[in-house]
């Protein structure tokens, strides 16, 4: 089991399951908490990927004057993400610059219809879920197998 500060997520040969995310609510905290254990992984698999070829340090300063949908093209074009997750995210960041923006719920909308609609929220959380899981695939699948650290270790000896 994977778990990143509250986030949970199971791994059963292989397969993913789902982020377990149930007590997220439509408040302006829970959701700008949400987006920003997001950016958070986002932020995990860029450096992952870029730190062979610069400092962290330098990475990093990088990073802060990078906005969630630059970052999420960084690993668009990286093919890191895929064009569905990215696409999905774009259309969650919507929902979080409508909570970071907005004084009221009633006026935050997700893929059209108001987030106060049950449905809706449904779906946002369904696809909140969705992209969180895609990303922890993403970060384990850049991360070297149990045999690759065998290699390159006993390669030392």
């Amino acid at each position: 089991m994977l778990v990143c500060d509250g986030f949970q997520l199971t791994k059963t040969e292989s397969v993913y399951k789902d982020v377990i995310m149930s007590d997220i609510e439509r408040d302006r905290g829970s959701m700008l908490e949400v987006f920003s254990k997001i950016e958070f992984l986002i932020n995990s698999l860029l450096v992952n990927y870029v730190q062979p070829h610069c400092s962290f340090e330098e990475f990093e300063k990088l990073l802060d004057g990078l906005d969630l949908f630059t970052k999420s093209q960084l690993l668009l074009s990286y093919k890191i993400l895929s064009k569905k997750v990215f696409g999905e995210l774009s259309n969650l960041r919507g929902v979080r610059n409508g909570f970071a923006h907005r004084l009221t719920s009633d006026s935050v909308t997700y893929k059209g219809t108001p987030i106060t609609d049950d449905v809706a929220f449904d779906k946002f959380l369904a696809n909140i879920n969705f992209v969180i899981r895609s990303l922890f695939v993403a970060q384990d699948s850049m991360m070297p197998s149990i045999s690759e650290l065998e290699i390159k270790y006993s390669a030392r000896d």
